[in-house]
């Protein structure tokens, strides 16, 4: 049973659309962001170029364009350009499955359980740790498929990693990004899909789950900057609690590795908080 469980959680149309969701927005996102999608196509017979002939113009300038743009740095900050605004949409939406279970599978099996909490309770870890591999997964297959033809023009990009040896990122760029999805990108989605599985346990929508976190989540961007500014004042020194701005980019930031983890630490407590409440709810719902 334990298997076909596990099957049915990883291997779901769910699982499918996020894989495909991610890999989708960010070649769209790095088309455009980047700007390959213009000097793809753009008319190189323009007046401002010179108005000479297209295709002459288009073979002595696009390799210059593509030199520029094809670099592990475009590469990472154009991709993921459209999608931090929304990050837990893509997520936290395998987590469906959780919302299944819960009408079906902790129904009318629930008196076969020796404890319906904990099963409960592992259900929630096993949806979220499957949530953030198949999201990381769909994440790590592009940065593979793409970083086979793009170079690091820098010596480093962001802080997170600072530990590393000195020249890691610039001699295994791909090895550097696949450790930091690995890290704190894979930490966010099971944080995110616990959240999500919480939440399941109080809407019968799921979809409702979703798109409610998703809000909250952008709200986040905007709004507890100024919490954190505030708690900067205050205390006379750089503090950054609430605010997910930096930790969500951390492809691109001056935050150390521990300070880009600290903001998770309220967000976990919330997951926490969600799941153990959420919990207490369905277990009084099945013992009436």
């Amino acid at each position: 049973m334990s298997n076909l469980l596990f099957h049915n959680r990883l291997y779901n149309r769910y699982s499918l659309i996020t894989v495909i969701s991610i890999f989708a927005v960010l070649v769209l996102s790095w088309f455009f962001v980047s700007g390959l999608g213009e000097v793809l196509f753009m008319d190189y017979s323009a007046p401002d170029l010179g108005g000479r002939d297209h295709a002459e113009v288009r073979a002595e300038m696009l390799p210059i364009f593509l030199q520029q743009i094809m670099s592990w740095e475009v590469l990472l900050i154009s991709s993921m350009a459209y999608i931090v605004s929304f990050l837990p949409l893509f997520l936290i939406f395998p987590t469906i499955t959780f919302s299944k279970e819960l009408k079906s599978y902790f129904v009318f099996g629930r008196h076969r359980f020796k404890s319906y909490s904990k099963s409960l309770l592992g259900s929630v870890v096993k949806h979220s740790f499957i949530a953030a591999f198949i999201s990381m997964s769909a994440f790590i297959l592009f940065y593979a498929i793409i970083g086979l033809f793009v170079t690091a023009q820098q010596d480093w990009m962001t802080m997170f990693g600072s530990f590393l040896p000195a020249g890691f990122y610039s001699s295994y760029p791909l090895l550097f990004f696949i450790f930091m999805f690995l890290t704190i990108y894979f930490v966010i989605a099971f944080i995110f899909a616990s959240i999500s599985c919480g939440v399941m346990m109080f809407v019968e929508n799921a979809y409702y789950a979703i798109f409610g976190i998703t809000v909250a989540y952008y709200i986040n961007l905007h709004v507890a900057v100024y919490l954190d500014r505030l708690l900067s004042a205050s205390f006379g020194r750089d503090i950054e609690f609430f605010w997910l701005g930096s930790t969500v980019i951390a492809f691109n930031t001056f935050r150390t590795t521990s300070q880009v983890f600290i903001p998770l630490i309220p967000l976990s407590l919330i997951a926490i908080a969600i799941v153990y409440f959420g919990i207490k709810k369905q277990t009084r719902k099945v013992s009436v």
